[in-house]
């Protein structure tokens, strides 16, 4: 049951990255960028099959969506070339004797013991294999977290 995969990269102003389009992208969802007015549109692909944000204790609920955390984000960063968020992508377990509940609850617990318990927010999106391919040893179940670069106070 060895994860096979994980990249992590930046997202930062410098190269082009925007937090909101990110995780609209990885929500599948449509989010207005706050800052630009840019509408991201996502809700055409393949819904992913869990999305969360966890946020540490005491944050303000609202955050709890995923548009106000990243406008958010994006409104606390002031410089051109800010790092505005993380983003890890993880390789998930595909065999037969792990469950969507199963892979779930290694995500969030990962996501809260290294990032949620040192304060900062994380948006986990949960994507499976495409059609046809549940079956597949190549099954691509894997784990996008999208986390802020300060504190959620």
């Amino acid at each position: 049951m060895a994860i096979a995969f994980a990249r992590a990269r930046y997202i930062g102003r410098s190269t082009g990255g925007v937090a909101v389009r990110t995780a609209a992208y990885n929500a599948r969802a449509s989010i207005t960028d706050e800052r630009t007015g840019e509408l991201y549109y996502f809700k055409h692909r393949d819904q992913p099959e869990s999305h969360e944000v966890l946020l540490p204790e005491g944050a303000d609920p609202a955050l709890a969506e995923s548009s106000a955390l990243w406008n958010a984000a994006e409104a606390a960063e002031k410089r051109k070339d800010a790092q505005v968020a993380r983003e890890l992508v993880i390789a998930l377990p595909a065999n037969h004797e792990v469950s969507h509940e199963d892979r779930v609850a290694m995500v969030r617990s990962f996501a809260e013991e290294h990032f949620v318990s040192h304060g900062l927010g994380v948006q986990v999106d949960i994507h499976g294999p495409h059609v046809g391919d549940e079956a597949s040893e190549t099954a691509n179940h894997h784990a996008h977290l999208l986390i802020t670069t300060r504190r959620v106070e």
